[in-house]
């Protein structure tokens, strides 16, 4: 059996409106394997908002260590406890 190390990141940016007059910004925190993984999950969630990819700008990558730190609970809850398959 492999076992994969999931790590959960928070992610800051913002997104530009269609007519690139309005930066939207966000703080996303999100579980993936590597920080590329992250960045292709966060841009298939923010282009369900029918906004394409290329207008995504990120500006913060971190990692977060303690799950204390996490704000997101259903985040939390899978940063925390042990699930098995």
């Amino acid at each position: 059996m492999v076992d994969v190390i999931v790590h959960t990141y928070r992610i800051n940016g913002y997104y530009k409106t269609r007519y690139g007059v309005n930066r939207c910004y966000f703080e996303k925190e999100i579980r993936g394997i590597n920080v590329e993984d992250v960045k292709k999950t966060l841009k298939i969630l923010i282009g369900a908002r029918k906004v394409d990819p290329h207008r995504i700008i990120f500006e913060k990558i971190e990692e977060i260590t303690n799950p204390e730190d996490i704000k997101d609970r259903v985040v939390r809850t899978f940063a925390t406890e042990k699930i098995r398959f």
